[in-house]
């Protein structure tokens, strides 16, 4: 991983609060982006657990300095909530459901050529 990022490659922690990583290994790691789980981000507005979850991801993340996406928005309240938050990126079908690859190709076009599945706050 340090080579990769020796090279200018950034590099992701998915599925964070479900995955493999343990607190120390995020701060030893080479990592630029922390990817927040979608199993957070689906209960976050009617479990107030799954809300703190993805606060204390994101305040950590954002103490790393890591760049910090939210997954499976999929639905306005979702993006407002996540948005006070603080997240830079959320991915989503609240942005665009699944595209076969031409729909995909005509999709990014459409949308000034933005990454595949994120939607920037503004």
């Amino acid at each position: 991983m340090c080579r990769l990022r020796l090279h200018g490659i950034n590099l992701s922690i998915d599925d964070f609060g479900t995955g493999f990583y343990s607190l120390s290994q995020l701060f030893f790691s080479p990592f630029t982006e922390l990817k927040v789980d979608l199993s957070f981000v689906q209960k976050m507005l009617t479990d107030s657990k799954s809300y703190a979850a993805v606060k204390a991801s994101l305040q950590l993340a954002r103490y790393l300095e890591f760049k910090t996406v939210v997954e499976g928005v999929e639905t306005q309240a979702e993006s407002s909530a996540i948005k006070v938050l603080g997240c830079d990126l959320f991915q989503g079908w609240f942005c665009a459901l699944a595209l076969v690859e031409s729909e995909f190709l005509s999709w990014c076009q459409k949308h000034n050529k933005k990454s595949t599945h994120e939607k920037r706050f503004s």
